[in-house]
């Protein structure tokens, strides 16, 4: 027999009293090999460590779709407590056919006799011995994929299903991964999360027993606050997303290395009072999170307050690797007019960021109104964009709004630039409820180190 690929799929954890006493605790599932041999697909579906039927097709979609059906069949019956008499083999018409319950489970089709080796009453009674068999101990089953999965600081609840019966008792290893409690009016397992790590979950319900794999992680991030955007004036399409990509920012937390993405097309322009926002967030050693949130969307009158101060980045020009380009702090109220211009000469790209930081104890609100242009080779010529667009903003009024945490830093441009090319922007900033500080920061690739947030606490990315 040619050998070809295999590989597992499961859908649920399950546990049982094993005749030994050195296996006591145990973790099964309902599992099913997917394999190919001398131009056939195999599925072979198990439960316990047994075999309870093995399908065989050349046509290998079908077998896998026909061993799905049945899985998901399977896990549903076991919710409902199945016992060795509910199974039964029957006839539909000149088939044979498995029954539980006096529903149809199984029909012995042609296509799943033909590579068998087998007459259809034998096959179909030994799969209903082994049907039988598997479900003849008492037996407990849990909610939920394997291993079971609790945020770090917060609680889930578990249904458990099956035929044991008796005095229930619940125990997580090692000792302080999770709080655990069972409540046997409703059947289910409680977890709360209290250190990260790895370990297991062992419940007993008279003679049955348990054990599910359990993962303690944090969420990858949640709302620190409802999201919401304002802008002033007019905005082009481009700077519109990134007013709304920002907002959405500053008002989600993310754990160290967590990001997000927007599921779907981002809307480049409003169309209503809100805008409905479906994230998705994920990060190392972290929970991912599905987030939804209505943006209310608020467009105000042009802004043409007059900028007291000027902060120029252009002292070196020339960039040849990291290094705090400028830096200023912001009274409370004050607009500051800046404006950046810098060439690559290194021998790798560099990272150019800017980044603003509220040095307040409270949430702060600010106003950006930024025209940003590059990379590009032609320094005179992205110059030239850059004003432009400053311009454009300035006469219109254009701008928004961007709320930022206290004793945090976001930021709010960041652009990777080649050799020889060059970035350029103008625009104005200002704090509305207390400091702020501007920072313009150039790094290498190789030293992520100095690029380290300015303040403590977690960078908002």
């Amino acid at each position: 027999m040619n050998q070809g690929r295999s590989r597992w799929w499961s859908l649920w954890g399950l546990g049982c009293l094993l005749p030994s006493p050195l296996l006591a605790w145990t973790s099964q599932q309902f599992s099913c090999k997917i394999e190919t041999a001398s131009g056939l697909t195999i599925a072979t579906l198990s439960w316990r460590g047994g075999v309870l039927l093995r399908l065989r097709s050349p046509n290998g979609t079908q077998v896998e779709s026909k061993a799905y059906s049945l899985l998901n069949q399977l896990e549903s019956w076991a919710e409902k407590g199945i016992r060795p008499s509910d199974w039964s083999l029957g006839r539909r018409g000149s088939r044979y056919v498995l029954q539980v319950r006096g529903e149809v489970f199984l029909e012995m089709e042609p296509q799943w006799l033909r590579h068998s080796h087998a007459e259809p009453f034998a096959l179909g009674r030994q799969w209903l011995q082994n049907l039988q068999g598997a479900f003849a101990e008492p037996y407990l089953a849990v909610s939920g994929r394997s291993p079971l999965e609790v945020p770090l600081g917060q609680e889930r609840s578990f249904s458990l299903w099956g035929t044991a019966q008796g005095q229930g008792k619940v125990e997580v290893a090692p000792e302080g991964l999770a709080d655990a409690s069972l409540d046997a009016k409703t059947a289910s397992l409680w977890l709360r999360g209290r250190q990260r790590g790895d370990g297991e979950v062992r419940v007993q319900v008279g003679p049955a027993r348990l054990a599910c794999p359990l993962k303690v992680r944090p969420l990858a991030g949640g709302w620190l606050r409802e999201p919401a955007l304002e802008w002033t004036g007019s905005l082009p399409s481009d700077l519109w997303q990134r007013a709304l990509r920002q907002n959405i920012l500053a008002a989600l937390h993310l754990q160290p290395g967590a990001s997000w993405r927007w599921i779907g097309e981002m809307p480049s322009s409003p169309n209503g009072e809100t805008v409905s926002a479906r994230l998705r967030l994920e990060g190392p050693e972290c929970f991912p999170v599905s987030l939804q949130a209505a943006v209310p969307l608020r467009s105000l009158p042009g802004e043409t307050r007059p900028a007291r101060a000027l902060l120029l980045s252009n002292r070196p020009e020339s960039v040849g690797g990291s290094m705090v380009l400028a830096y200023a702090r912001l009274p409370a109220g004050e607009v500051l007019r800046w404006m950046l211009h810098h060439k690559n000469i290194a021998s790798a790209p560099l990272r150019l960021e800017m980044r603003l930081e509220n040095h307040s104890q409270e949430w702060q609100r600010i106003y950006l109104r930024p025209s940003w242009a590059g990379p590009h080779r032609d320094e005179i010529y992205i110059g030239h964009q850059a004003m432009r667009g400053y311009w454009a903003l300035r006469l219109s009024g254009g701008g928004y709004f961007l709320p930022l945490p206290p004793q945090q830093s976001i930021v709010v441009y960041a652009q990777t630039f080649r050799p020889g090319e060059v970035l350029s922007g103008l625009g104005e900033v200002a704090g509305e409820d207390g400091p702020l500080a501007l920072s313009i920061v150039a790094t290498s690739a190789a030293d992520e180190a100095f690029f380290r947030p300015l303040l403590k606490g977690a960078q908002i990315r």
